[in-house]
């Protein structure tokens, strides 16, 4: 391993069916240096669509690598317009949403109903940018403003289903057990799901413009991606779940006080 040979070693690869027609690289792993594979002392002999022969001149691990970029797109066309068709029903049924509960005094006086505006219209810039996304890939700074645009309006929507919770617990916990009604709550919570995305996204770009431009496709990407994106969902997700569990827990609590009640009301009478 890793001394060179008199003679370079020949090795056929078979492509498998689901690449086959891609453009193929013979790599060596590298076990001494990074431990990843790696295209010196390797090169392609022959390629055929449905084979690929290889020359090396060390001993090692042998692998075929697959660049699917080239040539043809990643997604089918008619993926494409499905996507195109999905999120132009929702964005329609999302203004229609809004709308509704704009023009109803009802509707856009109760809190739920104003929280339910603030993450229809998260919804509305999601949708927006990632459509978006996928056609400014080759203006580096349009692109990173639109991974940074979409990495914000997904924080938003995420920071709007916590407030949600918060406000379910409120209605049927907080309310029910101590009386108390927390005074501009939507205002707060607005604040909140609005401003602090801003922070979460400018750390993120803080940490390498490069992470919000994608040759393929602009998202964030590296750092932003796990710990500006993936992070904070899974606080959220949990946090959610924390929010229902102790909801169905008060209520099952209130479920048991209540038959103990009738039961005490039973044996008085």
């Amino acid at each position: 391993f890793g001394e060179t040979l008199q003679e370079n070693v020949i090795l056929n690869f078979q492509k498998l069916s689901s690449v086959c027609g891609s453009t193929c690289s013979c790599a060596n792993y590298d076990t001494t240096g990074a431990g990843q594979w790696t295209r010196e002392n390797c090169r392609v002999v022959s390629e055929s669509d449905d084979n690929c022969r290889c020359e090396c001149s060390q001993l090692g691990h042998f692998g075929l690598l697959f660049d699917l970029s080239p040539g043809t797109p990643l997604s089918p066309p008619a993926l494409a317009i499905i996507t195109y068709i999905g999120a132009g029903v929702s964005i329609t049924c999302l203004i229609i949403t809004v709308g509704t509960y704009c023009a109803s005094k009802k509707l856009r006086s109760s809190e739920h109903g104003q929280l339910l505006v603030n993450l229809c219209v998260a919804l509305l810039g999601l949708y927006i940018t990632f459509l978006i996304g996928g056609h400014v890939t080759s203006v580096p700074t349009l692109c990173g403003v639109v991974s940074a645009l979409l990495h914000y309006f997904i924080l938003v929507f995420f920071a709007s289903s916590a407030a949600e919770a918060v406000l379910l617990y409120s209605k049927l916990v907080t309310i029910h057990v101590t009386g108390l009604h927390m005074p501009y709550f939507v205002a707060k919570a607005a604040l909140v799901v609005w401003v602090t995305p801003v922070i979460v996204v400018a750390v993120s770009a803080g940490a390498g413009y490069e992470y919000y431009t994608n040759p393929f496709y602009c998202r964030p990407t590296e750092f932003p991606f796990w710990f500006g994106l993936v992070l904070p969902f899974v606080i959220i997700y949990f946090f959610n779940w924390l929010i229902f569990v102790l909801i169905m827990w008060s209520l099952a609590r209130k479920r048991l006080q209540s038959k103990d009640n009738v039961k005490e009301l039973t044996r008085a009478a």
